[in-house]
């Protein structure tokens, strides 16, 4: 039902004109669609792994000249991007010849604000969901060196799910997340203080409920200054806005 009401929706907001079939959408217009859509990134495969949309599939636009086995449906609501927007007409057009009836191209990867995420990233993913914690920590690892903030925030979770002394880390990498410019970083680290999971004082001296809950407000500001809706959703909760 969510499938078919996303797919009424683009309908209705993007009209598919007669002369072509697929439709060119704004990115913050393809970002809503997102969780219904197949995402589909028509690059090379070296240029996928060095950085892509989270739960992209990679599917270079050379190869597209038949029905790709990944897109075995051509009903499913399917989302392109490419670097600069090229390449994603040109899969876009190919899609529509070959009887795909719903094809949006949202441009390129450059132009993208929200996450990206690389290859370390969805293999690190991967082995974590299959109990190979030691593999993925060190492939995270790595992506952090590299910058990849998605992968500080997957290692920050994951030392949250382990015991209490473990989560100082998680802290680091959210509010380093943060810093390198993911909103979601600061979002995780206000949450992490307003549970009252990380240290702010001295338990003996201090009103650490009142000490807590000023630090959570403080990174939900600055999750809330990168754009984070969930940031400023909570500081409204709490009585405050972002402008506050």
């Amino acid at each position: 039902m969510k499938r078919f009401l996303a797919i009424i929706i683009a309908l209705c907001i993007f009209p598919v004109s007669s002369a072509c079939a697929y439709t060119s959408i704004a990115q913050d217009k393809a970002e809503e669609l997102m969780e219904e859509a197949i995402i589909v990134d028509v690059r090379t495969m070296e240029e996928f792994n060095s950085g892509h949309i989270p739960g992209a599939i990679c599917i270079p636009v050379e190869g597209i000249t038949t029905q790709p086995e990944q897109l075995p449906d051509s009903d499913q609501l399917i989302l392109i991007y490419c670097r600069s927007g090229r390449r994603s007409k040109e899969a876009a057009e190919k899609l529509d010849l070959l009887g795909y009836k719903q094809v949006f191209e949202f441009g390129g990867i450059i132009d993208w604000d929200g996450a990206v995420v690389t290859a370390e990233y969805d293999n690190a993913e991967r082995l974590l969901h299959e109990g190979k914690d030691e593999a993925a920590i060190e492939l995270l690892e790595k992506a952090v060196k590299d910058g990849d903030t998605s992968a500080m925030i997957l290692l920050g979770e994951y030392y949250l799910s382990l015991i209490p002394p473990a989560y100082e880390q998680a802290g680091q990498q959210f509010k380093r997340a943060g810093m390198n410019g993911n909103s979601i970083g600061y979002f995780k680290l206000a949450e992490m203080y307003q549970g009252g999971l990380l240290n702010v004082g001295n338990p003996c001296t201090d009103d650490l409920e009142k000490l807590s809950l000023e630090k959570a407000v403080e990174y939900y500001k600055l999750s809330a200054d990168l754009g984070n809706k969930d940031s400023q959703s909570r500081l409204l909760e709490l009585g405050l806005s972002d402008e506050s």
